[in-house]
């Protein structure tokens, strides 16, 4: 969704209630005040009127979306100094028509906000299809399952859609479509050699292999610092090889092979502890240990418990 609008945002300002505005910009900003990244954002000029329409998309709606959404414009109309308009796009039913926010206090209302919601399967694929290319690549979600319908999309995008757009079109298309037909129904429609060649599938290609070189160095760097937790801190062994196999933070990771050998047990196991996952805050605290030097060649095996 966030491609479909990237690409084609001006033919679907009719989707959101902006018909007849003119996209100044098209922004996905992000806002100090929160720790997520915003869907979408468009600056929009309507005569003199100039306001940010912002869109979030969700597969299914949650409860929790409504403050979300309230949070996120008040932090876009603190940042830019514009109003702002929000949009829920939700892509499966159930959803209500509109979310709104409310706040009150002594039974008087002191902040109130209404957040339209566009229910994508309530909406008509022909109307869909005449608002251009963008709006009919998302025929797939709409009305009850028909193939002649996703057929006659395909070939509007490969009729009116620029070239440097068919593939991420159709390859949009197909995704939304997925689900309500058989693969082989869309793979007729929508061949896969259409969507490999489409830059959504190359966004997805480099970001799988970014988290399989993360987590290649992850695990080397955890094993790293098994080895120097057993080779000097062997009797914290069952306290912090938890905390460490939990870790996927390689950065972290090697940080505490590397102060394995300077500290002792307690300053160790406080190190992996207060940096470690939840494991390491649920995990019993050790057995005092004393009068220990940090060199291995210094250290005895703690004598066990009969």
């Amino acid at each position: 969704m966030k491609k479909l609008f990237s690409l084609r945002a001006a033919e679907l300002l009719a989707l959101t209630g902006d018909r007849g505005a003119r996209v100044v910009s098209r922004q996905v900003p992000e806002v100090a005040a929160v720790t997520r990244r915003l869907d979408f954002v468009m600056k929009l000029r309507r005569g003199r009127e100039v306001y940010l329409r912002h869109i979030e998309f969700e597969m299914r709606f949650r409860r929790s979306l409504t403050r979300r959404l309230f949070e996120y414009a008040a932090a876009l109309a603190a940042e830019h100094r514009l109003p702002v308009v929000s949009t829920a796009i939700i892509l499966k039913a159930p959803a209500p028509r509109a979310l709104v926010y409310e706040e009150r206090v002594r039974g008087r209302v002191v902040c109130w906000r209404r957040i339209p919601v566009l229910r994508l399967w309530k909406m008509k694929p022909a109307a869909a299809m005449r608002l251009g290319p963008g709006g009919a690549a998302l025929v797939g979600l709409m009305g009850k399952p028909n193939l002649e319908v996703v057929e006659a999309a395909a070939r509007r995008i490969e009729a009116a859609a620029p070239k440097r757009q068919y593939r991420d079109l159709s390859a949009v298309l197909r995704m939304l479509s997925e689900g309500r037909y058989t693969a082989r129904d869309l793979e007729r429609i929508v061949p896969k050699g259409v969507v490999m060649g489409s830059s959504l599938f190359a966004e997805v290609r480099k970001r799988s292999r970014a988290e399989g070189r993360a987590e290649g160095r992850a695990d080397n760097a955890r094993t790293v610092c098994l080895s120097f937790a057993k080779q000097h801190h062997e009797g914290l062994l069952p306290l912090v090889a938890p905390l460490i196999k939990a870790c996927s933070d390689p950065a972290l990771l090697e940080e505490w092979a590397l102060a394995a050998p300077r500290l002792t047990d307690d300053e160790f196991l406080a190190l992996v502890r207060s940096e470690g996952s939840e494991v390491g805050r649920r995990a019993p605290a050790p057995r005092p240990v004393r009068g220990r030097a940090p060199r291995p060649s210094r250290r005895s095996r703690p004598s066990k418990r009969r």
